[in-house]
Protein backbone atom coordinates (compact mmCIF):
# COMPACT_ATOMS: atom_id res chain seq x y z
CA UNK A 1 0.00 0.00 0.00
CA UNK A 2 1.55 3.59 -0.69
CA UNK A 3 1.81 6.36 1.85
CA UNK A 4 -0.74 8.78 1.79
CA UNK A 5 1.18 12.42 1.31
CA UNK A 6 -1.00 14.69 3.38
CA UNK A 7 1.06 17.93 2.68
CA UNK A 8 0.43 16.71 -1.37
CA UNK A 9 -3.09 16.37 -0.65
CA UNK A 10 -3.62 19.86 1.11
CA UNK A 11 -2.23 21.76 -0.57
CA UNK A 12 -4.06 20.89 -3.73
CA UNK A 13 -7.14 21.34 -2.23
CA UNK A 14 -5.75 24.79 -0.83
CA UNK A 15 -4.86 25.30 -4.72
CA UNK A 16 -8.24 24.43 -5.76
CA UNK A 17 -10.08 26.39 -3.20
CA UNK A 18 -8.42 28.95 -4.46
CA UNK A 19 -9.40 28.84 -8.09
CA UNK A 20 -12.92 28.18 -6.78
CA UNK A 21 -13.08 31.13 -5.03
CA UNK A 22 -11.57 33.21 -7.75
CA UNK A 23 -14.18 31.74 -10.25
CA UNK A 24 -17.17 32.69 -7.55
CA UNK A 25 -15.92 35.83 -7.14
CA UNK A 26 -15.96 36.59 -11.17
CA UNK A 27 -19.51 35.12 -11.36
CA UNK A 28 -20.71 37.61 -8.34
CA UNK A 29 -18.95 40.91 -9.70
CA UNK A 30 -20.56 40.25 -13.26
CA UNK A 31 -24.09 39.36 -11.65
CA UNK A 32 -23.06 42.36 -9.21
CA UNK A 33 -22.80 44.56 -13.03
CA UNK A 34 -25.87 43.43 -14.42
CA UNK A 35 -28.05 43.79 -11.01
CA UNK A 36 -26.86 47.80 -11.05
CA UNK A 37 -27.24 48.14 -14.61
CA UNK A 38 -31.00 46.96 -14.51
CA UNK A 39 -31.69 49.00 -11.08
CA UNK A 40 -29.62 52.23 -12.45
CA UNK A 41 -32.23 51.92 -15.44
CA UNK A 42 -35.33 51.51 -13.49
CA UNK A 43 -34.46 54.48 -11.54
CA UNK A 44 -33.90 56.66 -14.73
CA UNK A 45 -37.16 55.38 -16.17
CA UNK A 46 -39.12 56.14 -12.49
CA UNK A 47 -37.61 59.66 -12.38
CA UNK A 48 -38.15 60.44 -16.31
CA UNK A 49 -41.59 59.50 -15.86
CA UNK A 50 -41.81 61.52 -12.33
CA UNK A 51 -40.63 64.61 -13.86
CA UNK A 52 -43.15 64.05 -17.01
CA UNK A 53 -45.98 64.17 -14.28
CA UNK A 54 -44.54 67.14 -12.62
CA UNK A 55 -43.92 69.06 -15.61
CA UNK A 56 -47.69 68.27 -16.03
CA UNK A 57 -48.50 69.24 -12.92
CA UNK A 58 -46.55 73.01 -12.84
CA UNK A 59 -47.32 73.73 -16.05
CA UNK A 60 -51.05 73.27 -15.22
CA UNK A 61 -50.55 75.21 -12.22
CA UNK A 62 -49.16 77.93 -14.09
CA UNK A 63 -51.62 77.75 -16.66
CA UNK A 64 -54.29 78.09 -14.00
CA UNK A 65 -52.63 80.87 -12.31
CA UNK A 66 -51.81 82.88 -15.80
CA UNK A 67 -55.77 82.00 -16.60
CA UNK A 68 -56.86 83.32 -12.89
CA UNK A 69 -54.88 86.62 -13.53
CA UNK A 70 -56.25 87.24 -16.42
CA UNK A 71 -60.28 87.08 -15.85
CA UNK A 72 -60.03 88.86 -12.14
CA UNK A 73 -60.51 91.97 -14.60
Amino acid sequence: MLPIDVIAIEQEARRMRAIEMQRMSGQLGSYLRVSSRQLLDRARAGLVALGGALHLLFSRIQHDAAHKVANSH
